[in-house]
């Protein structure tokens, strides 16, 4: 037989070969996704029988977010101080992880845990013509704080916006900054928290949605609470943080019942009212 040829028959038997393995792939994942789609679909059946009523387009199709750890960066808070207060900076070691840069336009202290505040001179940021939420996004843009505005409130003679932090579009529940302001301009930063370094992803299990649901029906049963329906499920993280540990960002669910508010923690199954 000519090489040729049987180069040919060689290549097809190859392309046989792959066809039949892509088939098996393509197959075995169409199996594993329609066996969690009706995983998914038996838990919120179980979720009604007990008398909580739940929308499938509430429940997520699937759960996306990992376990994700961070390290303190304290030459990026340094920048961060410095595009914030110009580069006259003084720069003061307070002990315990806790750093103070003051300048003449103000200070921000930081600290291990992402915790910060600050405090300005008057008409160090002023408002010219800007509305508080607009100052308030470009400040935080400034401290490499993603957020989404939670709520803004009057006070005696000015305002306060609060930001929650968002990691690649998700909210972080827990990491929020309060900018209060004068009716001139911003007035000082406080109740802040931020996620600090670049989150790196953990070795961790999640919780499919089906699972999360379970867990939310036995976190329930134990906390001794009841609801009748579900009514928005929001992922996102909660953060904690240790000296020794960094900041770790949880995957979670936000639960909203007609009863209230929960987080249910997608790698522990623990439930925690909100």
């Amino acid at each position: 037989m000519e090489w040729s040829k049987l180069k040919n028959i060689i290549l097809l038997i190859l392309l046989c070969t792959n066809a039949a393995l892509l088939a098996m792939v393509l197959g075995q994942n169409w199996r594993e996704s329609s066996a969690l789609r009706q995983a998914r679909a038996d838990a919120i059946a179980l979720l009604r029988q007990e008398g909580t009523q739940v929308e499938d387009d509430v429940v997520p199709q699937k759960t996306e977010l990992t376990l994700l750890r961070a390290e303190r960066d304290q030459g990026e808070e340094e920048k961060l101080a410095r595009a914030l207060l110009g580069d006259e900076l003084a720069v003061q070691d307070r002990g315990g992880g806790v750093f103070l840069y003051r300048s003449d336009l103000g200070e921000i202290q930081f600290h291990s845990d992402g915790a910060f505040q600050a405090s300005f001179q008057p008409n160090a940021f002023s408002l010219n013509g800007e509305g508080p939420e607009q100052l308030a996004q470009r400040i935080a843009e400034q401290l490499a704080f993603t957020g989404q505005v939670v709520q803004t409130q009057p006070q005696s003679g000015g305002s306060s916006v609060l930001l929650r932090q968002l990691w690649n579009g998700m909210p972080v529940f827990n990491l929020q900054m309060t900018l209060e302001f004068s009716s001139a301009g911003l007035t000082g930063i406080g109740a802040g928290r931020r996620l600090f370094g670049t989150p790196q992803r953990q070795a961790a299990a999640v919780l499919s949605p089906a699972s999360a649901l379970v867990r939310f029906s036995a976190g329930m049963n134990a906390l001794g609470d009841v609801c009748s329906s579900i009514d928005d499920i929001q992922p996102g993280y909660l953060s904690s943080a240790t000296l020794t540990d960094g900041m770790i960002l949880t995957p979670v669910w936000y639960i909203t019942t007609d009863t209230g508010g929960y987080y249910l923690d997608l790698v522990s199954g623990s439930l925690s009212r909100a």
